[in-house]
């Protein structure tokens, strides 16, 4: 303060008063008044209050704090003009006129693109605009004086993994403005961004937490136990720890500290009551359940997960891999005497594509080198592929540049990594058995605050974590694919600062053994995932010394840097006779992700069927092999197109700024230039695509269709002298259901709806309805029922208009049958709904390769939908979410009930934030 009014004086001075010599009398004295009302600003005497006593209103978020597990939930704000924080403080009761009130916040910094505004008020009445800095760096600390009696000042105490910057805000304001409310308002103005300000749900005071670990020293052979305390009082406390079975003494600073005590002998179990007096008057007591030890060996997995867009856009990604490949062929020549061998694996081939274009042949040599020696892992596929997407052919594809890659290196590449994902289908596994690759690692989306431990991974986890099984086709194949999900996903390690290393992962991995135990795992070897930081993360070039150092200091569990391949090998050597055989499939869940621009995933599915049926005519033609590059230039978009990243993690909130619009023209770019491929290769070999669709007859035909004049669905089907459609599931059949919000049970009925009978004589019957929904206002849709092969068609075509809020198109298939079994896949491979389904499938929807059936005594339904391919079994998605995430369901029910799932925008981050443009699509139903 006193720095800026010199300032001030000096360039007023100098500016303005040798023309107004007659003002300095004046001038000085205003300068006095202020120094003088600084001073006593300075000089009053304050009180201090815990800011926050109790939320009113706002948004919760679980994150980072600089105190730890003491303040693990905040209050979270952005710069949207909508999202306020309402906190309910204390009021004063004391005789001093001011008052301060000392918040735990956050604020965006180093995620930051610019300075944002926070307005924050005291019952009502706005105090002031609070100016976080963006990309700040080093100590720092806010100041403001509002008037005589209202200041604030903000403090910082820590930066967080993404430089962002968290501290104590104390605000100090009249007394007598806070004797019967105090409620503060935090709200960031509206700058069309996401930065955000968190105020942590928080009250300081003596807080301490006990943690009996899991970790057996290895010089004294003691248990230690992990001790974290808040201490609101100075430097140099002292605090006693006193139980039955030990007793010490410690010093502990200010605020967040972390003590470990050499504690129990490593047999001892059972209850143990622990005091701790802080500085000889306050006291604590806490009470530790004391389990058995198992001794584990934690096999580190080390990779950066590959998101080909999110958080970064694309070419960043590519820039940021290419770097974690120099990286780790350096970390693994330069750490060869290390007592852990260095091993670093790339779990997506794209990542060394983009490396071997651009690196120097001394790169390249030392690269080949480190795969040589086992010193780099790769995984065969070329980039986490959302499986049920995508057709058998399609999936080889994945595999095809790993064999590039093999016959030109002469390298062995045994595994498949598939990260991120949760589930896989069962064309997924048999690409892996058919290209004889032994060993898949699946190391899903993990967030241990979840409720389930992912972001819609429904059951994965829970079923699936820490599970091994040999997969193979069926019991009559004697091909196999040794399959073992980590439990703890990929992600298990994010958001760890480096100087918080050693105690967090003391902390989760202690937990982990504990889990472990209470599971019943069997084995001692545990496969565990390490991404550094979060999503194409980079290399952790400490790890062989951190790993060094912890195996020094504890006897168990026992740390090792793995190779994937080395793990499977010796795993499947030492546990061969215990490892169960399955077959079926985990059946995915994010495969909905992708109609969230369903026009381009229609668009994209049709396109790899045009291309399977080019590539066949191609090695008939024996014309392939000559262009085998520009197949693979096709088959390199197309897949591409089918990589699990959606888009910016921005795309809902912020569905218009660059980074948002940048990362969906790069992702629809494959799909374009797979249009291009596909049509110079065509072309050029005189190729002329004809649809799938087949002219056979329907063993039992369909005779008749009559349709309902409100809602444009058919009300009868006749087949076999029977109508098919049930009376009584609330839905007609082939009837478009329209969702506005994310509750399945809050539909839009068609209105306007009218009929035209195009034809209807011996070879056909032909109606047309056309009909509106909310945003899509001319709805066309078209049955026509071939007497011939007694197959029915209808088909869809409609310009939709976009719509920025939850939104969701469906379309029923109500079959009046009273014990349904379903199956879906392609001609060759079927899966059995209810018995091939393996624990942690996803129980709302199937993926559907090319068609489902649906069997009952007498009939067999064939639905035939080339362009959508994913369908909900027995009721509508419901996305209403539960301790804010969405709530999968445990089992299927009324199979007799399926809907055709169009299009969606409900996941949190899309392609795009809206549906927009021409749809049309045809559906094909027959009977057996």
């Amino acid at each position: 303060m006193k720095k800026q009014s010199n300032l001030f004086y000096s360039h007023f001075c100098k500016k303005y008063l040798p023309r107004f010599d007659y003002m300095k009398p004046l001038f000085f004295l205003i300068i006095f008044l202020q120094s003088s009302l600084t001073s006593y600003v300075f000089s009053q005497k304050s009180d201090t209050i815990n800011g926050y006593s109790k939320k009113i209103a706002g948004e919760e978020i679980n994150y980072f704090s600089p105190v730890g597990i003491f303040a693990k939930t905040a209050l979270l704000t952005r710069c949207n003009g909508n999202s306020p924080v309402e906190i309910e403080s204390k009021i004063h009761v004391g005789k001093n006129e001011l008052v301060t009130y000392d918040f735990l916040i956050g604020h965006s910094s180093g995620t930051s693109s610019d300075e944002r505004k926070f307005d924050i008020s005291l019952n009502g009445l706005k105090l002031f605009s609070l100016t976080t800095p963006m990309k700040k760096t080093g100590e720092y600390s806010l100041f403001e004086q509002i008037n005589a009696s209202t200041s604030y000042k903000f403090v910082l105490h820590k930066y967080d993994i993404n430089k962002d910057a968290f501290g104590k805000l104390s605000i100090t304001v009249p007394s007598s403005i806070v004797k019967e409310k105090a409620n503060f308002t935090f709200e960031g103005q509206n700058q069309n961004s996401r930065d955000w300000l968190m105020v942590f749900m928080y009250e300081k005071g003596l807080k301490i937490k006990s943690f009996p670990t899991n970790l057996i020293t290895q010089k004294e052979d003691l248990r230690q136990l992990n001790v974290l305390i808040d201490n609101p009082y100075n430097d140099g406390s002292i605090v006693s720890i006193r139980t039955k079975n030990f007793s010490i003494t410690k010093t502990i600073p200010n605020g967040y500290s972390k003590l470990s005590v050499l504690a129990y002998l490593k047999d001892f179990q059972g209850v143990d009551t622990i005091q701790y007096i802080l500085n000889s008057k306050d006291t604590v007591q806490t009470i530790v359940n004391i389990k058995p030890i198992k001794e584990f060996v934690f096999n580190i997995v080390h990779h950066s997960h590959n998101d080909i867009g999110y958080s970064h856009l694309q070419a960043d990604v590519e820039e940021i891999q290419n770097q974690n490949i120099r990286d780790a062929v350096s970390w693994t020549s330069s750490n060869i005497e290390s007592k852990s061998k260095p091993i670093w694996h790339i779990e997506s081939l794209w990542a060394v594509e983009n490396f071997l274009r651009i690196a120097s042949s001394i790169e390249k040599d030392l690269f080949i080198n480190a795969l040589k020696n086992g010193s780099i892992i790769l995984s065969v596929n070329y980039a986490n592929i959302l499986t049920g997407l995508c057709q058998e052919e399609e999936l080889n594809w994945v595999l095809e540049y790993a064999k590039t890659l093999e016959k030109e290196y002469g390298i062995s590449i045994k595994n498949g990594m598939m990260t991120d994902v949760p589930g896989i289908s069962r064309a997924g596994l048999l690409s892996y058995t058919k290209n004889n690759i032994p060993y898949l690692s699946l190391g899903p989306n993990y967030v241990e605050s979840m409720p389930d431990k992912g972001d819609r991974v429904g059951s994965v986890i829970r079923d699936q974590g820490d599970k091994i099984f040999y997969w193979t086709p069926d019991s009559s194949s004697n091909k196999r694919v040794l399959v073992w999900t980590a439990g703890k996903g990929y992600s298990f390690f994010h958001g760890i600062q480096e100087d918080n290393k050693q105690q967090e992962w003391e902390n989760r991995i202690s937990l982990y053994c504990e889990e472990l135990q209470e599971k019943n795992y069997p084995f001692e070897m545990v496969q565990l995932r390490y991404t550094k930081n979060s999503d194409n993360g980079p290399v952790d070039l400490e790890l062989c010394t951190f790993i060094d150092n912890w195996n020094s200091t504890y006897k168990t569990p026992q740390l090792k840097i793995a190779s994937i391949n080395t793990l499977f090998e010796e795993f499947e050597t030492k546990y061969k006779n215990e490892i169960p055989t399955l077959s079926g499939e985990i059946s995915p869940y994010w495969e909905d992700g992708a109609y969230s621009t369903a026009i381009e995933e229609m668009e994209n599915r049709e396109l790899v069927l045009k291309t399977i049926a080019l590539e066949k005519y191609a090695k008939e033609k024996k014309k392939y092999e000559i262009n085998s590059k520009e197949f693979y230039l096709l088959h390199r978009n197309l897949i591409l197109f089918h990589e699990h990243t959606w888009g910016a993690w921005c795309s809902i909130s912020d569905p218009e700024i660059s980074f948002t619009t940048d990362q969906w023209n790069y992702k629809k770019s494959f799909l374009d230039s797979a249009k291009i491929y596909y049509s110079k290769l065509s072309e050029k070999l005189s190729f002329e695509y004809s649809s799938t669709k087949t002219n056979s007859k329907s063993k039992k035909p369909i005779h008749n269709f009559e349709v309902d004049m409100l809602n444009g669905g058919l009300k009868t089907i006749t087949v076999e002298q029977q109508n098919i459609v049930s009376q009584t599931a609330g839905y007609y059949f082939f009837e478009p259901i329209y969702a506005l919000g994310i509750n399945p049970t809050e539909l839009n009925k068609p209105i306007n709806t009218s009929l035209k009978t195009l034809a209807d004589n011996r070879k056909k019957k032909i109606v047309q309805v056309n009909l509106q929904l909310p945003s899509m206002k001319d709805v066309e849709i078209t049955y026509a029922l071939n007497k011939k092969t007694g197959k029915l068609t209808c088909h869809y075509s409609f310009y939709k208009t976009s719509e920025n809020k939850k939104e969701s198109m469906h379309i029923a298939f109500p079959f009046a049958f009273e014990n349904s079994n379903i199956k879906y896949g392609n001609k060759e491979d079927l899966i059995n709904l209810s018995s091939k389904q393996l624990p942690g499938s996803n129980k709302d929807f199937v993926c559907v390769e090319e068609k489902i059936i649906l069997e009952s005594n007498k009939l067999s339904a064939i639905i035939w939908s080339p362009k959508i391919n994913i369908f909900e079994i027995g009721s509508l998605i419901d996305e209403t979410k539960t301790n804010g995430a969405k709530t999968w369901k445990n089992e299927t029910v009324n199979n007799s009930l399926v809907f055709l799932y169009v299009y969606n925008n409900y996941w949190h981050t899309n392609y795009k934030a809206y549906q927009e443009g021409s749809f049309d699509f045809e559906i094909e139903l027959s009977f057996e």
